[in-house]
């Protein structure tokens, strides 16, 4: 027989009281903005059901627990917890552009992301294993006045960067799993049905930087997706916000956007490597391009 210490009894956890668990169902229900009556639908019951398990004077089954859960983005431990801890809380993201966030589908996705991201920490812990820190060098950059200013410094920011990875004038081919590399929590926003968020970010202290990109058509690592993960590592390595609702869109005005945007253009492919193959190709003459065929622009693509 094994002897385990007795826990003293102030150590034990608590079994929450039904009322407990009826107001975490419901401030799960309404934190990504759904109805009574979507709820109830989705589980096949009268929507007087919910309310009176959210009410506290029906008990809820583990069925319809479970179900609840995986339809609120929530894992039962985590409606069950004694002490529910938010790292982050997906409401403050949703509050940063509300108009694209503005539905549950929206909600449920982001939701989604910041308990995925807590779940892979809490995994790590409990195995023991060592999610590696983050070896992004924080830079410094003041605050641009201008366009040309923000572009000016995301262009130095990605050279920099790329001088200190060694990537040379060589694409970089896959930016998500370099951010892996570098200590950044990264992964697809599921089942986003909105096209008007392109990513997510955030840092908090027990996760560190966290990446999310839109999953679209079950593909998370197209170009789109490449250049919102490097547009996010620009905020990281400048500090200059700490997070972000993102979506990407032409004619941006936000100057620290403009910059993040500048540096993952010239982080994901230099100027310099596109001069180099074209003249390598035979068909730069000097600074200029003497000739394009649509054949060539696809190549260059590949």
């Amino acid at each position: 027989r094994l002897n385990t210490p007795e826990v003293p009894s102030q150590k034990r956890s608590m079994a929450l009281s039904r009322e407990q668990i009826a107001a975490r169902l419901r401030q799960h229900r309404e934190s990504i903005g759904l109805t009574q009556a979507t709820v109830a639908a989705d589980l096949g019951v009268h929507r007087p059901t919910i309310s009176e398990i959210e009410a506290g004077r029906r008990a809820v089954t583990a069925e319809e627990l479970y179900r609840l859960s995986a339809l609120y983005g929530a894992s039962v431990s985590e409606i069950l917890a004694e002490q529910p801890a938010e790292a982050v809380d997906a409401a403050e993201l949703l509050a940063l552009r509300s108009d694209d966030a503005d539905s549950p589908g929206a909600r449920l996705a982001l939701k989604r992301f910041v308990a995925d991201r807590k779940a892979e920490f809490e995994l790590e812990e409990l195995l023991d294993l060592a999610h590696p820190a983050s070896a992004a060098i924080r830079r410094d950059a003041p605050n641009p006045r201008r366009t040309m200013d923000a572009v000016e410094q995301g262009e130095s920011l990605a050279t920099l960067e790329r001088r200190q990875l060694g990537l040379g004038a060589e694409p970089v081919i896959s930016v998500l799993h370099l951010l892996a590399r570098q200590g950044i929590r990264i992964g697809p926003l599921r089942a986003l049905p909105s096209d008007r968020i392109d990513g997510v970010y955030f840092e908090s202290a027990d996760l560190g930087p966290c990446v999310g990109v839109n999953w679209r058509d079950g593909d998370w690592t197209g170009g789109r997706a490449a250049f919102t993960a490097a547009h996010e590592y620009a905020h990281v390595i400048l500090r200059d916000r700490t997070r972000e609702v993102f979506h990407l869109a032409a004619g941006e005005r936000d100057l620290q956007e403009v910059r993040a945007n500048a540096f993952a253009a010239a982080f994901l492919m230099p100027a310099e490597g596109l001069r180099a193959y074209f003249s390598g190709k035979g068909l730069l003459r000097g600074q200029a391009l003497s000739h394009l065929a649509p054949a060539d622009v696809v190549r260059a693509m590949d």
